[in-house]
């Protein structure tokens, strides 16, 4: 099945066990990602704008605020379809294999767009992301540690 798409290796953010981005899309055109799978659990927040996910096919619409979870080795693209920003963390397989013994048979099941969703849950992972991005952003001393705690705190509510 993973033949016919890329697969995407992750590298990890220097001085951190996980990879942090925030995109930054400033263009007008279309952009798309094309399907592709990596051995990450992928967490997307859009702090503002818009973002199109497709997982198995499935598109999900990411407006401001939303919140997803791409589980290891789903198959999925995105497109933007306006200006927005963006907050990616993956955490690579081996790092969550260390903390959760049945990665293999897990699956998070995090996703802002659907109904039944706890708000309050969803509001202490966004806040843990913005903080993340905060702390290594800035990279005062101690950044690091602050990093590693709340990114362990922040896999207690996938």
């Amino acid at each position: 099945m993973f033949r016919e798409f890329t697969h995407e290796k992750i590298e990890v953010n220097d001085g951190i066990t996980v990879k942090l981005h925030n995109y930054k899309y400033t263009k007008t055109p279309v952009e798309v990602i094309p399907k592709h799978w990596h051995s990450t659990v992928e967490i997307l927040y859009v702090v503002a704008g818009r973002l199109d996910v497709f997982i198995n096919s499935v598109k999900y619409e990411l407006t401001k605020d939303d919140l997803m979870v791409i589980n290891l080795n789903e198959v999925h693209s995105t497109q933007n379809l306006s200006m927005n920003n963006v907050i990616l963390v993956q955490i690579p397989y081996e790092l969550l294999k260390e903390y959760y013994e049945e990665i293999d048979n897990l699956s998070f099941n995090c996703n802002s767009t659907l109904v039944n969703v706890d708000e309050a849950v969803f509001a202490k992972i966004k806040y843990m992301l913005r903080s993340m991005d905060d702390v290594y952003n800035k990279q005062e001393l101690g950044y690091k540690f602050k990093f590693d705690l709340t990114s362990q705190y922040l896999s207690r509510y996938l």
